[in-house]
């Protein structure tokens, strides 16, 4: 028989579904790591420029548009990189897959980044979902198709 033979009926791996407790750490631990390298920056803005100047209002935009690429970036880069997961993820021996566990493109983890937007702007039902299906899925998984695994 063909080594290379794959059986119509081989069963792929079940998927260990994390836990709504580990994937909120997770999310806290990377809300302190970006958070705390932001509000050291906006320290040293505050330090540097006197507040109600043009300079001062010129860094405080800069600022905010570096942090909000600067977030959005992080998560979507490192969920779509080989380690499918953040940092805070990582610690948690948490990732991010396909509905099949296959590795996500970048622009699933986009999408999945930005429709947290959306999974908020419910009243945050859209992560109250993680607690209410079988695969622990929040509206923005669901929206790009993924899940949070072991």
């Amino acid at each position: 028989m063909d080594q290379n033979y794959t059986s119509p009926f081989e069963i792929k791996p079940q998927l260990e579904y994390a836990e709504p407790g580990r994937r909120f750490l997770a999310v806290m631990l990377d809300g302190l790591i970006i958070g705390g390298l932001f509000w050291l920056i906006r320290y040293w803005i505050r330090q540097t420029y006197t507040e109600e100047t043009q300079e001062y209002y010129m860094a405080m935009l800069i600022y905010s548009l570096t942090r909000g690429i600067s977030y959005w970036l992080y998560f979507a880069l490192m969920e779509s990189s080989s380690k499918q997961a953040t940092l805070g993820k990582m610690a948690y021996g948490i990732r991010v897959t396909d509905l099949e566990g296959n590795r996500i493109s970048f622009g699933q983890a986009t999408t999945r980044y930005f429709s947290k937007i959306l999974s908020a702007l419910m009243l945050f039902y859209g992560f109250i979902m993680i607690l209410r299906n079988d695969k622990r899925q929040g509206l923005h998984d669901k929206i790009a198709k993924t899940v949070v695994v072991y």
